[in-house]
């Protein structure tokens, strides 16, 4: 697996709400969909979101490449996710749209390091994990 994406909540009142459940339709997508649209030799990326709550707030703004882990081909990449964006109606466009911000973040890294990582492959494969989450929500 190539792509991972993981949260921090900020507090208690935020587990088991419906962006939560959104953000674990869509992971679980995109985990599905990794092995035929993303190739095995592309560097490793982990989003870490970050959620401001009750108990936890983010101490940056936006998008902040984390730590890199030669020995993996690992970056990790955090976003600060506003509490406007929790709360909107279009909450999954705006975690993609935020998901994608971070793939071409992380794009830039990995050429700077001489890895590959195709920026084309990992934004289709957001594009199509949002499709699965539209098409099941139609049905509802």
């Amino acid at each position: 697996m190539t792509l991972y994406q993981s949260s921090i909540l900020g507090g208690p009142e935020q587990v088991d709400k419906e962006f939560d459940r959104q953000i674990t339709a869509i992971v679980r997508r995109t985990v599905s969909l990794q092995a035929e649209m993303i190739k095995p030799d592309d560097g490793i990326l982990n989003v870490v979101f970050q959620f401001q709550g009750s108990l936890f707030r983010p101490d940056f703004v936006g998008i902040k490449v984390g730590r890199f882990v030669r020995k993996e081909n690992l970056l990790e990449v955090k976003v600060a996710v506003s509490p406007d964006v929790i709360c909107s109606d279009d909450f999954a466009l705006r975690y993609t749209s935020l998901l994608k911000a971070a793939i071409a973040e992380a794009k830039k890294v990995f050429d700077k390091k001489g890895i590959p990582f195709s920026l084309e492959d990992h934004l289709a494969l957001v594009d199509k994990s949002l499709e699965g989450l539209m098409e099941t929500h139609k049905d509802d």
